[in-house]
């Protein structure tokens, strides 16, 4: 899963004329140059840590009315354009990022030292070095804790998407296989942009090799549960809620980025899938056959707990983070009895939304830190993969039914958010 954005929940504040600063002078002055550096890196944290265009246009407007520098800011999911100082004299910059990381505990932080800024505790000096901390590199995962955590994931989601015990230990040793693929490939650089087509046709491969000399399992389970974390799901969702922010050009790029992933990852399956055809005399397709309600809900909270670490969520977050998790599962089975599966996303989403907005208020969190864990149960990632499934293998019809549902149910999932930011409003952390 590319996890790619975060703070979607709050609405975006609109830009507000902001008097002269006599920091940001006309010339190379060194005030307007530390002023420049420290937007700069202001600019880069806040696109490092997965915020949306639409927050990170917010926060940076508010640090410049708090400072009093006149500026005029452009973000896009890989850049940011901004201009300080008078309009007889203005200075133009950029900030360029390349790579993101999900980071919540991290992006907490970032939250409070916006805040700080906002209200006049924290000088621009100062932030400056507090950002430059922030930003130091964590020790990445050893190899088998990585192993372990994507395992347990994929057998958690092979649960929630009906699978049997078979499915489950297949998801789970090919979490294993995938984790460790996914260890080697983060540290090699240039290999990450090709990564879902690897993990898509190591996946298929191994499954298909698994039903057919081992036990017959329901082939698309272990497959998709295996890959589930490298689905853009939440990717797509935030794309949506940028368009409907108003921001066409962050949004429409997020969306290329979702469909670039999808094809990969669905072109990785197919050819797995060709290559265990020729492998094998056939492959021996089970039954799917669901577990019990409490092994689900055992499931989901496996899936969230080893997202939330992956994501270093605080361990004293992580009761509030599985509260919401489960608060959001409850109503996702409501919904789809009694609303249908659309609208069950909308009312699931909306759930989520207003539980991580509370308990935003409770924890001084940002809500972000509640409700994306949650969302991994609700994106329609999974939808967009069978999509582009059916596509490769010639299914045009049913290919394109699923691509319409997947942007619908992704509509609705943002209709849910934006309605929870109506109902309830999470701590402003800045």
């Amino acid at each position: 899963m590319h996890p790619t954005a975060l703070r979607i929940l709050t609405a975006p504040l609109e830009p507000r004329p902001s008097p002269p600063s006599p920091h940001v002078e006309a010339g190379t002055t060194p005030d307007a140059d530390d002023a420049a550096r420290f937007f700069l890196l202001l600019a880069e944290s806040l696109h490092v840590f997965g915020m949306g265009a639409h927050n990170i246009e917010r926060a940076l407007y508010r640090v410049a009315h708090s400072l009093g520098v006149t500026g005029q800011f452009l973000v896009t999911p890989t850049s940011s354009i901004f201009t300080l100082g008078p309009v007889e004299a203005p200075r133009t910059h950029m900030a360029r990022v390349y790579g993101q990381e999900l980071d919540l505990e991290r992006l907490t932080e970032l939250h409070r030292i916006v805040r700080r800024i906002v209200e006049g505790s924290l000088t621009a000096e100062q932030a400056t070095v507090e950002l430059t901390e922030l930003r130091r590199p964590r020790r990445p995962w050893r190899a088998l804790p990585s192993a372990l955590a994507h395992a347990l994931t994929a057998a958690g989601a092979a649960v929630i998407l009906q699978g049997g015990w078979g499915e489950v230990l297949t998801a789970g040793g090919l979490g294993v296989v995938l984790g460790l693929l996914l260890h080697v490939t983060e540290r090699r650089p240039g290999f990450e942009a090709i990564t879902p087509l690897v993990a898509g046709l190591v996946s298929a491969l191994l499954v298909g090799l698994s039903a057919a000399w081992i036990a017959p399992v329901v082939l698309y389970i272990p497959t998709l549960a295996a890959i589930i974390t490298l689905l853009p799901g939440l990717t797509l969702t935030v794309a949506i809620n940028e368009v409907a922010q108003g921001h066409t050009v962050a949004g429409s790029a997020r969306l290329t980025g979702v469909m670039m992933t999808l094809l990969q990852l669905g072109f990785g399956v197919a050819l797995g899938k060709s290559v265990t055809a020729r492998l094998t005399d056939g492959l021996a397709v089970a039954d799917p056959v669901g577990l019990p309600t409490w092994v689900v809900v055992v499931a989901a909270a496996v899936v969230v707990t080893t997202f939330a670490m992956r994501s270093w969520v605080r361990e004293r977050d992580l009761v509030l983070v599985l509260f919401t998790a489960m608060v959001g599962l409850a109503a996702s089975k409501l919904g789809g009895v009694y609303l249908g599966p659309e609208l069950g996303v909308c009312a699931a989403a909306w759930a989520i939304g207003t539980t991580g907005n509370l308990v935003s208020r409770v924890a001084n969190v940002p809500a972000a830190t509640a409700v994306l864990p949650a969302l991994l149960l609700l994106v329609p990632g999974s939808i967009g993969f069978g999509s582009i499934s059916s596509l490769m293998a010639q299914d045009v019809v049913t290919g394109l039914q699923a691509a319409v549902t997947m942007v619908v149910v992704a509509f609705s999932l943002v209709t849910g958010l934006l309605l929870a930011s109506l109902t309830t409003r999470p701590a402003d952390l800045f």
